[in-house]
């Protein structure tokens, strides 16, 4: 039931970034970028911590009984793109 409403919600934010593309409002598309990135971090921060399976790319899964070292560096790599999206997110709209 989570990855659903994680998968739904992931999509919508997608299709709202992609639509914002092409009708070129660059305000609200790089926004929308920003948003679809924490949006991503935090379903994998979630996924983590019930531990439960989370990819980090199309070519990574790390499986809910991978080594606990292998799980804490792909929610690391996960936590940087996270404060870099926060710290990008938070200067867009300060603008």
């Amino acid at each position: 039931m989570v990855k659903k409403v994680s998968l739904l919600i992931q999509t919508a934010s997608l299709v709202t970034m992609l639509i914002m593309l092409f009708l070129d409002i660059e305000f609200y598309s790089l926004l929308s970028v920003y948003c679809f990135l924490v949006i991503w971090c935090i379903d994998k921060v979630v996924l983590f911590s019930l531990k439960e399976e989370f990819g980090i790319a199309n070519q990574l899964k790390i499986k809910a009984n991978a080594p606990p070292a292998v799980r804490i560096a792909g929610v690391s790599f996960v936590s940087v793109i996270l404060v870099f999206s926060l710290k990008k997110l938070f200067e867009h709209v300060a603008i």
